[in-house]
């Protein structure tokens, strides 16, 4: 998914980019299916709300280990949601209605 970061022969910055991303991502999911698996919610609420609360340890988690990542905002949420969608632990059209819902919140 990552990949469209444009490739330059010798651009290490490029590859470093990807490199992280996909590390981050996959860091991101391990979180998220253990934060799923544990976080107690009152019954009902919605995924979007559920993913807020992991909005602010996560943001903090990847500041601390993947500045890099964090300089722009659209990738984090990107790499968020990616991490969200490839854990499997809600069906696609559960987590693109939570995306669409945080999306309408968060827009600047």
């Amino acid at each position: 998914m990552f990949d469209s970061f444009e490739r330059k022969e010798g651009n290490d910055l490029t590859d470093e980019l990807i490199s992280q991303t996909k590390a981050c991502v996959h860091s991101i999911g391990e979180k998220w299916i253990y934060c799923d698996k544990t976080l107690v919610l009152k019954e009902g609420i919605p995924l979007s709300e559920k993913i807020e609360t992991f909005i602010i340890p996560i943001s903090e988690y990847v500041e601390k280990y993947y500045p890099l990542l964090m300089i722009k905002p659209d990738h984090f949420w990107l790499m968020l949601f990616t991490a969200v969608l490839e854990s499997k632990t809600h069906p696609t059209d559960v987590v693109n209605a939570a995306i669409a819902e945080l999306e309408k919140n968060y827009a600047s």
